[in-house]
């Protein structure tokens, strides 16, 4: 496979969070998180004065090729440190359409840093629905207008931890259809907190204390949604069955060196999950026992996110930190992988994912934290 960028532009904070809408007919649209911690000012808070509720204009996306250099001066591993009076944590939404060609730029929400976003998979309530969750410890739904133009509030819940920065989500329904989805979120306390959506409200349904630092990912077992996991900086990765509660562990695999980051099942066959860490190591794995890997990757980078390619359970996309955007092909079982591509960045790795159109060849998003810059880029077969 070869990877070839198309666009590229700059985003006003760090840009750690890229995805495309899954739901038809806006698989055009996409959004990007950021974040950035600053110094605290007078009476500024964490949330930035205008919010989801703001009506915010339309503009047209400026481009650039051009890489800005910025220093670094911390990364999203610091996100959960302790707060402190001095500082605060910005982020920004951004709404876009990509037309084949260009971007356009159709929506900024100001709020609090955004540390991971992900879209529901099947429409809820006739909604397509996008959560968000934030370092004010927020998970923020929003739906998108019919036009596909705009993001407006649903509802938003605060996890009930003191201090805790909400770190990621996850939605139960990216393989079966529910009236009543759950909503996973782990925290900056070693939380995770199952909720479910009703109409317009989230209803918390399960808390647990599940590790000793920071849970850094939680992620369903879309084949089987009864089934939570999540990694954390203790180096342990967990299971749970929701019909007992987070009480009790399923399993719990600590052959992980470093902290466990990014998690993903698949969602068209049975058994097949893969994990990643800052040991740089994509580990493949089948559910039915969790004692060893069937298969290890090493790919160079902490791997911050993990994306299977919708509609193809042989194609993982990975955000490697420190060594670019990377495609791994997994055979069936899982028993054989090996990286296929890559997309260099000249910045941490940390935001991205598939469009969801059957297109080739495949455009992606890539977002990188220090230069803050988004891509858009296409894979191909090699000729």
């Amino acid at each position: 496979m070869k990877s070839k960028q198309l666009i590229q532009w700059f985003t006003k904070y760090y840009a750690d969070s890229a995805e495309f809408c899954p739901v038809s007919p806006n698989q055009d649209i996409f959004v990007v998180g950021t974040y950035q911690l600053e110094e605290n000012k007078a009476n500024e808070q964490d949330v930035c004065p205008n919010t989801v509720d703001d009506e915010i204009p339309s503009s047209t996306l400026e481009v650039s090729h051009n890489l800005l250099k910025v220093e670094p001066d911390h990364d999203l591993s610091a996100a959960s440190e302790a707060s402190d009076t001095r500082q605060i944590r910005r982020g920004c939404l951004y709404l876009h359409r990509f037309s084949g060609t260009t971007v356009e730029n159709l929506q900024e929400i100001e709020m609090a840093g955004i540390l991971d976003m992900k879209w529901s998979c099947q429409r809820v309530s006739s909604h397509i629905l996008l959560g968000v969750v934030t370092s004010a410890g927020e998970i923020i739904i929003l739906k998108l207008s019919e036009s596909g133009n705009s993001l407006e509030r649903l509802c938003k819940e605060t996890i009930k931890i003191d201090g805790a920065l909400a770190l990621s989500l996850d939605w139960s329904n990216r393989a079966q259809e529910s009236l009543v989805p759950y909503l996973a979120v782990s925290d900056s306390k070693g939380y995770l907190s199952v909720y479910e959506l009703n109409s317009s409200s989230l209803k918390l349904l399960h808390q647990g204390n599940c590790h000793s630092f920071e849970a850094w990912i939680t992620a369903f077992s879309y084949r089987n949604p009864d089934t939570v996991y999540s990694g954390g900086d203790d180096c342990k990765f967990k299971g749970y069955d929701l019909r007992i509660g987070l009480e009790v562990q399923s399993f719990v695999c600590g052959i992980h060196e470093s902290g466990v980051t990014s998690c993903h099942s698949n969602d068209l066959q049975d058994h097949l999950v893969v994990t990643g860490s800052y040991d740089e190591v994509v580990r493949v794995w089948d559910d039915r026992q969790w004692r060893r890997p069937v298969n290890e990757v090493q790919v160079g980078g902490g791997v911050w996110r993990l994306k299977w390619r919708p509609g193809d359970a042989r194609c993982l996309l990975a955000a490697c930190m420190y060594n670019h955007f990377q495609i791994i092909n997994v055979s069936a079982a899982g028993s054989s992988a090996d990286v296929a591509a890559k997309y260099e960045h000249s910045s941490l790795a940390y935001g991205t994912d598939w469009c969801w159109r059957d297109q080739s060849p495949q455009t992606l998003v890539a977002a990188s934290f220090y230069d803050r810059t988004v891509s858009i880029f296409t894979i191909s077969e090699d000729t």
